[in-house]
């Protein structure tokens, strides 16, 4: 039985760091403790645990592609980028001034209340040049936070309105990677010295609304992340730590003198976003934008109150039917007396012209002249109602006419050539025909052979009305 010493209010106790002190516990015997396990905002207020989930905005893999097809790539006096044994390669050569950047297409994208991350590998080359720099983070010109080199000092760095604040290794708040008695940083639980030119996994970490703390961090050989640094932005300034919180990743290695010392970087893998996957609705779309995959059964509800899963057709085009638009109106069945009409539409036309083509004919016809033509003749064979020309068409979209007063008069449309655009039609006395004007050009009611006249044979009397027709170009 383990005993402890009754403390209704908590209070220190005698002694020192080091000491040997009981348990201590209220008037009910209740053991007093400090965890952090559930610190403040981690409950709400009903108890509620509440969580958040990681959530990548920015995913870049350079075990599947080269630098240059991955990101937004900058070089200079030879510098160079490639794709080496998984990882990405960024190397300055030896020249002066030379240079290898490279930045994402997308951004972080901030949400109030969530946290931005970053994680990603880095190996750095040791520098000679004092003018140089290797950086890797989340950054632009203007704002950010990474890690690297400044000249030869390595650190972390806060970018704002275009204005670097770096911390150098030697100064991190929480662990300086020396391998120090009581680094977190350690092999199998004992500490060791981080070495900068092999691969290291990096973290940085911020919640941003202006004034929240940023931490960097680095995964250990015992697979622990160790806070190295972290800035206590609250109560510290009176300004927003970066003064844009939505950053592209970036890696930058540059150098000013030309020595024997070629600056290179790896890395392999990048993985950057916020603690929630909630994006407004006018959030821009691209190809790189990632995306979680859905599922999901669509259901309606039918008149009787039932409800049905909505089917597909064999080829996976959405059953719809055409039911009840307005009053009276009811489309029957499409396809074994399910009463769906299947309707499939592809197309990148956002006019939507092959739709108009399948409604109006296949054809686009060119056309020279549109004209409506009285008819006023009488008895006689072979009479001209219209002449073409070389190369053109006459098409017919619509014609009328009356006979004169006397019965089984005949009248006949032909061709030039006598062949028979309509039969010998008969009509007893002041009798005639109709047919309406077609309101599609590319669907006549009949059309010639190219270069052909048409004419008209007419017996025993009059023959008065109107042709509507087009000379079209073939």
């Amino acid at each position: 039985m383990s005993l402890a010493v009754r403390n209704d209010t908590l209070e220190a106790l005698a002694g020192t760091d080091g000491d040997y002190a009981p348990f201590q516990v209220d008037a009910k015997g209740a053991l007093y403790t400090n965890s952090k396990i559930f610190a403040p905002g981690t409950i709400d207020t009903f108890g509620h645990l509440i969580t958040g989930e990681i959530s990548n905005q920015i995913e870049i893999q350079f075990f599947r592609d080269t630098p240059a097809n991955l990101l937004t790539i900058t070089t200079a006096n030879g510098g160079a980028t490639s794709q080496v044994g998984g990882s990405g390669k960024f190397e300055t050569s030896t020249n002066v001034s030379g240079q290898a950047k490279g930045v994402t297409a997308l951004s972080t994208s901030y949400r109030s209340g969530s946290e931005i991350y970053t994680v990603f590998t880095a190996l750095f080359t040791t520098p000679t040049d004092a003018g140089s720099y290797q950086r890797i983070g989340l950054y632009d010109s203007n704002n950010g936070i990474f890690f690297g080199f400044e000249g030869t000092s390595f650190g972390v760095t806060i970018r704002k309105g275009g204005a670097d604040t770096t911390v150098a290794k030697g100064s991190f708040s929480d662990d300086s990677l020396t391998g120090a008695v009581g680094s977190r940083f350690s092999r199998e639980g004992i500490p060791e010295a981080i070495d900068l030119t092999k691969l290291n996994v990096y973290r940085i970490r911020y919640g941003w609304l202006g004034s929240a703390p940023i931490h960097f961090e680095v995964l250990s050989p015992d697979d622990e992340w160790v806070s190295v640094h972290h800035i206590h932005q609250p109560n510290n300034a009176t300004t927003a730590s970066v003064e844009n919180p939505d950053l592209p990743m970036t890696i930058d290695v540059n150098k000013t003198s030309a020595d024997a010392t070629n600056l290179i970087m790896l890395t392999n893998c990048w993985g950057a976003g916020a603690t929630t996957s909630a994006i407004p609705l006018d959030e821009t779309l691209t190809d790189d934008t990632l995306s979680k995959s859905v599922r999901a059964i669509l259901a309606a509800k039918k008149p009787n109150g039932d409800y049905q899963n909505i089917d597909s057709t064999a080829g996976g085009n959405l059953k719809t039917s055409v039911q009840e638009i307005s009053d009276g109106l009811d489309i029957g069945a499409g396809s074994a007396g399910s009463e769906t009409q299947r309707i499939s539409i592809s197309t990148d036309d956002v006019n939507l012209s092959a739709i108009k083509k399948a409604t109006i004919g296949p054809g686009e016809p060119t056309i020279d002249s549109y004209t409506h033509t009285a008819i006023n003749l009488t008895t006689g064979a072979n009479q001209v109602l219209v002449s073409s020309a070389a190369n053109k068409q006459i098409w017919v979209y619509g014609y009328a006419f009356t006979c004169g007063d006397l019965d089984g008069q005949s009248v006949s449309l032909q061709d030039e050539d006598d062949v028979a655009v309509t039969g010998i039609m008969e009509f007893a006395q002041y009798g005639g025909i109709s047919v309406p004007p077609s309101g599609n050009f590319s669907m006549p009611v009949f059309k010639l052979a190219t270069n052909k006249d048409l004419e008209i044979d007419i017996t025993s009397g009059d023959c008065d009305g109107w042709l509507a027709y087009a000379i079209v170009s073939v």
